[in-house]
């Protein structure tokens, strides 16, 4: 599973890992929610793409068909594209000369503002989603060493 790729190394993510029951109570109601098995990645990757000029990260799916991307959430410094139909975060570009003009550390800054772009992306208003990403936080938090230590090779 971790097959080379010219933009960058796909990263093996254990699904049994992330497949995290969570629990809440819903108008008194003790519920316990599960992810689906096709919104757990099986595989991550980080590389600079120099034509956009952006660092990358991608997911990889089990069962996973292409599918027309959407704009998910987008900052000034954080851009989370989505499937159309599936909704699943496939992509997230990172804007490394904004962080770094403003005198952030990459490494550090990084990590932190797509943490906060995916979560806000689970608390859109559709209340299905609220749990959907966080197998891709879970993934981003695991393999945060991995991931954005390929910047420096830009």
């Amino acid at each position: 599973m971790n097959e080379l790729n010219e933009l960058g190394n796909w990263i093996a993510v254990d699904p049994q890992m992330l497949a995290k029951n969570t629990t809440r109570t819903t108008h008194g109601i003790r519920l316990v929610v599960s992810p689906s098995p096709s919104d757990i990645p099986e595989a991550v990757r980080g590389f600079y793409e120099t034509v956009i000029r952006k660092f990358v990260i991608e997911f990889r799916y089990i069962g996973e068909r292409q599918e027309p991307l959407d704009v998910g959430s987008e900052t000034g410094d954080v851009r989370l594209l989505i499937g159309r139909h599936s909704q699943r975060l496939y992509r997230i570009e990172i804007d490394v000369e904004k962080i770094e003009g403003q005198h952030l550390s990459f490494q550090i800054q990084a990590p932190q503002e797509v943490d906060a772009a995916v979560k806000r992306l689970g608390e859109r208003p559709r209340t299905t989603y609220r749990t959907k990403y966080e197998p891709v936080r879970e993934t981003l938090s695991s393999k945060r060493v991995s991931l954005f230590s390929s910047i420096g090779s830009r």
